[in-house]
């Protein structure tokens, strides 16, 4: 649920001065001028056992304040594949003592800690890998009003201003980056328990073991992201906000509903057949209406992604914004769906799911029940 978190924490001038003699130094030239615009400190902290590091940042620009970034769920699970949910009270614990332990310092406590950025997710298991893609497949299409998609294989993402929105299956996502990251680990770690298969297993799992394990556990996962900046957050809490405002699981599944539904243009999160559609058009409206919408929706959801892209591109260049608006709305409001078109694919994005990876924190380096994880 929540994923990657950025803080902002006033320091007084001694902590500040003292975290950036400590810490690596690189400088910022400007392209255009070639002048020295700035410099920045980092240090990367370890954080339990499994390599992860947590960021700190210093810069010139602004004295006496410290920039704090990491992953939440990587910081208690050592990976992200599992949902991290609500309070994040202990994790915030951990990375204080840690900071103090690093510089041998005081640092101002977590309840003072403004939160710049904070990322909150969901994800779903399907039973299968080749149904996790029909699930990228089907939500693929869809895109935010005024706001350019990158599109991969098995990957979409918009990036805008105030806010990222992406959707992704965990599987590639996971060999791309934290699989080489456990692949280098060289210690040695004893599980008592096997976290795929809820029974005892041999102990000692080198980072190639724990790695491969780890891809497995991300098999049949897709999961979307909300990343929302300081200009987001404050248009929700109309403040500057700390970790209390978020310790709320479902105020964030609010949050992260009302973006994916705008990212659906507000049709049903369920998948539907053709016929599941012509059903809802002509018992919300008359036939006329009912046609005239089943056209728009047949045209703007074309399951050929170019004449998809030409149909979308003629009626943004040919209507203007309040009328195609309008046209989506009559599908909302007849409760359609998303286009199952010739996928032999069912289900519904709700959230939250039954197929959710996981429904409550899960102990760390612990057995998973049938409970924990949904499949």
């Amino acid at each position: 649920m929540i994923d990657t978190i950025r803080f902002k924490i006033l320091t007084s001038s001694e902590v500040f001065s003292f975290i950036k003699s400590k810490s690596k130094q690189r400088f910022v030239i400007d392209t255009i001028t070639q002048q020295l615009e700035f410099n920045i400190s980092t240090k990367d902290i370890q954080i339990g056992s499994y390599d992860y590091h947590i960021n700190i940042l210093a810069t010139n620009k602004m004295e006496n304040v410290i920039f704090l970034e990491f992953s939440v769920p990587k910081v208690f699970y050592g990976h992200n594949i599992y949902l991290y949910y609500p309070p994040i009270e202990p994790i915030l614990e951990i990375i204080h003592k840690a900071i103090e332990k690093a510089f041998e310092i005081s640092f101002p406590h977590y309840d003072l800690w403004i939160i710049q950025r904070l990322d909150i997710c969901y994800a779903w298991r399907f039973i299968t890998q080749e149904e996790a893609y029909l699930a990228f497949l089907v939500l693929n299409p869809f895109e935010y009003s005024r706001k350019n998609k990158v599109t991969f294989d098995t990957s979409f993402e918009m990036k805008g201003s105030s806010f990222d929105f992406k959707g992704y299956l965990k599987y590639d996502e996971f060999k791309n980056h934290d699989f080489k990251r456990f692949m280098k680990m060289k210690e040695e770690f004893e599980i008592k328990e096997d976290i795929l298969h809820d029974e005892k297993v041999i102990t000692n799992l080198r980072g190639i073991d724990l790695a491969q394990n780890l891809w497995e556990l991300s098999k049949g996962v897709f999961r979307i992201e909300l990343s929302m900046r300081k200009p987001k957050l404050k248009t929700y809490f109309k403040k500057e906000i700390t970790y209390k405002d978020i310790n709320d699981t479902v105020l964030l599944q609010k949050i992260l509903r009302e973006h994916f539904s705008k990212y659906l243009k507000h049709v049903d999160t369920k998948v539907m057949k053709e016929n599941e559609v012509i059903a809802k058009l002509f018992t919300a409206y008359k036939s006329s209406k009912a046609l005239s919408a089943y056209s728009f929706y047949t045209l703007w959801n074309h399951p050929n992604p170019s004449i998809r892209a030409r149909n979308r591109y003629a009626y943004k260049k040919r209507l203007n914004a309040s009328t195609l608006w309008r046209k989506h709305n009559i599908l909302k409001l007849a409760g359609v769906g998303i286009p199952k078109q010739h996928f032999t694919f069912d289900f519904d994005f709700s959230i939250p799911h039954p197929q959710v990876v996981n429904t409550h924190n899960l102990p760390t380096h612990a057995s998973a029940s049938s409970e924990d994880i949904l499949v």
